[in-house]
């Protein structure tokens, strides 16, 4: 079936920051039980100072964050995708913008890392680690919930700044 091209194009991917630690591991172990077994903590922002330029930075940290890491890798990376939406595409809304962006740019910009780390990590000694598939209607809910206590809470202290 032929595709029809989304209005949100992707300009560039970058990877900002990359950090290994490499555990040695003292006994024998199940390579793919261990990767399971790993702490997965993924978050994400999106910046649109620029109308014409989307930006959606995600971090990731891999067995990391935990006192006692488990052996193999402990992995850092931050990247970024930049976007823009094609000039002749016009979108009705603001909540249709934000959808779309939300969607398919921090969708993309996850599977751009996920990539990264799957093609370095297979030169590494344990041989490349895949992300795991996760639930993104929750992260995005979450990462909504987030944001609005934010806003809350800075609404607060504005009160509390013009009652003084």
């Amino acid at each position: 079936m032929k595709v029809k091209p989304s209005p949100l194009e992707l300009k560039e991917f970058v990877v900002l920051d990359f950090h290994y630690d490499f555990n040695h591991p003292e006994k024998e172990i199940s390579i793919p039980e261990l990767f399971k077994e790993y702490n997965y903590d993924l978050d994400f922002a999106i910046k649109t100072s620029d109308p014409a330029l989307i930006q959606i930075f995600v971090k990731c940290d891999v067995n990391r964050g935990v006192s006692e890491p488990l052996p193999g890798y402990s992995l850092k990376v931050e990247c970024m995708g930049m976007f823009s939406i094609t000039e002749n595409q016009i979108l009705d809304s603001k909540e249709e913008m934000e959808t779309l962006v939300v969607n398919s740019g921090v969708v993309m910009t996850i599977s751009y890392m996920r990539t990264f780390l799957a093609g370095i990590t297979g030169h590494f000694p344990l041989g490349r680690i895949l992300f795991p598939s996760i639930d993104l209607k929750d992260l995005i809910a979450r990462k909504k919930e987030q944001a609005k206590a934010k806003q809350e809470q800075s609404g607060k202290k504005k009160t509390k700044k013009g009652a003084k």
